[in-house]
């Protein structure tokens, strides 16, 4: 059982992290307190005297789907300062929709905004030859000073928890906020804090060290101490990467492993692309997916090439769509660097989105990866069939 003494440690732990937290901070809350993330988040928030403002995923930004045209959404209202953010539900929608624009506008903006993000990109990476300086403050006023208004324009922190953030949105995001993303792991049963990375690192992929509160031992049998069923490894300065979840690794019939988790990561930044569930079966040599396609990206892809259709659903049988959103996939995959067998063969588009309400993801927008299975196991043998 956990005690409030869990939970204070948690807090205490993570105020040692993010500097400045104070009275002019305000916090924009959207996951459901059930959630061990937004509980021990909101105590810290609390505990410095920071403002909150409780929005909901469905309504966060102005062009979040339950937002009416012309209206304004929770961040742009609220103008927070600090948020946590789920991967899936936030940081690689808000993404998307950024190249979306910028795809859409074309020109000179285009090129504007890819040569700002290479320069800045450049610098993050160590160049002496990227922006820095006052080349700096003049893309984030020509460039992405537009991209910090979809949150508020006032972000200048953001924690990403709750499932695996592919290392390509951790920088688009960072570059374009122009804020440190800081990433932690936790469970529920240990009350949220295990490690948290530094306000200031600004490496990909990584959990940041153990947290003052907590003691993380690597142990087989995991004997007296709580087995987190997780594989992750250690870097040489003391951080934490987390690989994938044990069971959620599976061996291919002619002896690949295949790390669900992390192939999900890479293939969800396809800009069709929703929600997506690998799945490997031992006894075959190749993936499949199902896909919850993005109507909007979907449904404006047919118009421009003329692909007629009765509804959404009706547009997601169609064999051209399955072929353009696979194929967005494929480059997804390649662009991540990942092997061929991990790359899913064949996909299953689906209409309706997956949420908790469905039952098929978490409070905190996580798949459910077995009751997704057993809902869609028709499907899933078909694709091994056909």
């Amino acid at each position: 059982m956990m005690t409030h003494g869990n939970v204070l440690a948690t807090v205490s732990a993570v105020m040692t992290i993010v500097p400045d937290l104070g009275g002019k901070d305000v916090y924009l809350a959207y996951l459901p307190l059930a959630h061990i993330l937004e509980l021990a988040a909101e105590n810290v928030i609390a505990a410095v005297g920071c403002s909150i403002g409780y929005g909901s995923p469905l309504t966060l930004t102005d062009t979040s789907n339950k937002i009416k045209r012309g209206t304004k959404g929770d961040a742009s209202m609220l103008k927070p300062t600090l948020m946590t953010a789920v991967p899936a539900a936030i940081l690689d929608r808000v993404r998307d929709g950024v190249l979306k624009k910028v795809d859409a506008t074309g020109g000179i903006s285009k090129k504007l905004f890819h040569m700002a993000y290479s320069r800045r990109l450049s610098a993050i990476n160590g160049s002496w030859f990227g922006a820095w300086g006052l080349e700096k403050l003049l893309w984030n006023f020509l460039v992405f000073r537009k991209v910090r208004a979809i949150l508020g324009g006032h972000i200048r922190f953001v924690l990403s928890g709750g499932a695996p953030l592919s290392g390509d949105t951790q920088r688009f995001i960072n570059i374009c906020l122009g804020a440190p993303i800081g990433q932690g792991y936790g469970l529920t049963e240990t009350c949220a804090g295990g490690t948290f990375s530094e306000y200031d690192d600004t490496s990909v992929g990584r959990v940041g060290a153990p947290l003052p509160c907590s003691f993380i031992k690597v142990d087989e049998k995991g004997m007296r101490w709580f087995y987190t069923g997780d594989i992750g490894r250690f870097h040489s300065d003391g951080c934490l990467e987390i690989i994938d979840r044990k069971k959620d690794i599976v061996k291919l019939q002619h002896g690949e492993y295949v790390s669900l988790g992390k192939v999900e990561a890479a293939l969800i930044v396809s800009p069709y692309v929703d929600s997506i569930m690998l799945h490997a079966n031992p006894f075959h040599s190749y993936c499949v997916a199902l896909v919850v396609a993005s109507q909007p990206t979907v449904e404006g892809w047919a118009k421009k090439q003329g692909i007629a259709f009765v509804d959404f659903a009706d547009l997601c049988q169609k064999k051209e769509t399955v072929k353009e959103i696979h194929g967005s996939l494929v480059k997804a995959a390649k662009q991540a660097r990942l092997e061929k067998f991990e790359i899913p063969a064949k996909i299953k588009l689906l209409s309706d989105p997956w949420t908790p309400e469905s039952g098929l993801v978490t409070a905190a927008l996580k798949i459910k990866r077995d009751v997704i299975r057993k809902t869609f196991s028709e499907d899933l043998s078909e694709l091994y069939r056909s």
